[in-house]
């Protein structure tokens, strides 16, 4: 399994939900990449096998074009955090499962 590194638009504090289910999580902030392009995120990411976890749609043109690396695109608009960690929750099976897959990306959003 690989792990899941949050980028900044995120909240460091989804590490302590994630981290039971999916292992290594990290946040960006954690990684001395606060404030980093999206490059430099991809590299670190790829280079230590973490499925980027986004909020910014830009991720899905580095997939595109680049031969590695996985992203969880959150496709939930503005959530608060409450929310954001009862979606995340809801669907930590299909994320487990993804992380598990080949897949290369995983859209994150409201079931239903």
């Amino acid at each position: 399994m690989v792990g899941i590194l949050l980028n900044e638009n995120l909240p460091p504090s989804l590490i302590d939900l994630m981290a039971p289910h999916f292992g290594t999580v990290r946040h960006v902030g954690s990684c001395a990449l606060g404030g980093a392009d999206d490059d430099q995120v991809w590299e670190y990411a790829v280079a230590n096998g973490l499925a980027v976890m986004t909020k910014d749609s830009d991720y899905l043109d580095l997939m595109m074009s680049q031969p590695e690396g996985r992203v969880i695109l959150v496709a939930s608009g503005n959530l608060r955090l409450r929310d954001l960690k009862a979606m995340i929750a809801a669907r930590t099976r299909e994320v487990a499962e993804f992380l598990e897959s080949k897949d290369r990306l995983m859209v994150l959003g409201h079931a239903g």
